[in-house]
């Protein structure tokens, strides 16, 4: 599938990226597309949110309806199993701010672009989606503003729903970093492997923080201490000449595999 163009909303957010307002709230990052502070971007949220949400596996949908339904804010609307149950709830259910998809489904993305086709007003937020780029970009061109990895917690996936109706992209730092990279070089998959100046070791640890993965989370999955991780990013940042952790993923692009085939 092409990787570009990305909709309106996600160019017209992330491409002039000094210019905007990020703020960081644990592995979050909330883009302001105005500048604003925070809360205070995009349309005024309504004293309710109402929301759509769509997963494939019976038994998870009925856990989010249960879990999200029980908010004080928001009020579950509808939910769905697939494509053909989404458009039947967009006919009969009340208005949507936000619609929750579970990226698991072989069409979320389409499912993502006939909600927001039949309620342009709507926000998506694509959730459980992998930080690979194809599955990104694809979201994203269907019009999704927010995205949660498949380890999100409660709080996040709550404070999502909130952001993402005031208007404001929401998404992890990884994503972020993919996001912006494909924006800004369509195509480019950052840095070839033989290009870094890196060591073995250091070229494991690249790849999982190009996956997401915390310092502790990199530790135990390499089998090293956590003083250890820190060090080799503090070597790394310093060979490939970025401040911080997530321009990693910037400069060197996704590196699937590395990790398991140097892993020792």
């Amino acid at each position: 599938m092409p990787l570009t163009p990305l909709p309106r909303t996600i160019r017209s957010t992330i491409r002039p990226v000094g210019k905007l307002d990020c703020f960081s709230i644990a592995p979050i990052v909330w883009i302001s597309p105005t500048g604003l502070s925070p809360g205070a971007a995009g349309t005024a949220v309504t004293d309710v949110i109402r929301l759509l949400i769509v997963a494939e596996t019976r038994l998870y949908r009925e856990g989010l309806v249960r879990l999200l339904g029980s908010l004080r804010r928001v009020q579950v609307v509808a939910s769905a199993g697939d494509l053909e149950q989404t458009i039947g709830a967009m006919n009969t259910a009340a208005p949507i701010d936000v619609a929750l998809i579970d990226m698991g489904m072989s069409d979320g993305a389409e499912v993502i672009e006939r909600i927001l086709q039949g309620s342009p007003r709507s926000r998506a937020v694509a959730m459980a989606i992998h930080d690979l780029p194809d599955d990104l970009v694809a979201a994203a061109t269907a019009g999704a503003t927010g995205y949660l990895s498949r380890d999100a917690a409660k709080e996040e996936l709550v404070e999502a729903l909130y952001r993402t109706s005031r208007g404001e992209v929401v998404c992890s730092s990884s994503i972020a970093a993919t996001l912006v990279r494909f924006v800004a070089h369509p195509g480019s998959g950052g840095m070839r492997e033989e290009e870094l100046p890196l060591t073995s070791r250091e070229r494991q640890i690249v790849e999982l923080i190009t996956q997401g993965m915390s310092n502790k989370e990199i530790a135990r999955r390499l089998y090293i201490a956590l003083p250890t991780v820190k060090n080799h990013i503090h070597h790394i940042l310093e060979k490939l000449e970025v401040p911080r952790r997530m321009d990693v993923a910037l400069r060197v692009g996704p590196m699937p595999g590395m990790a398991d085939r140097f892993r020792s």
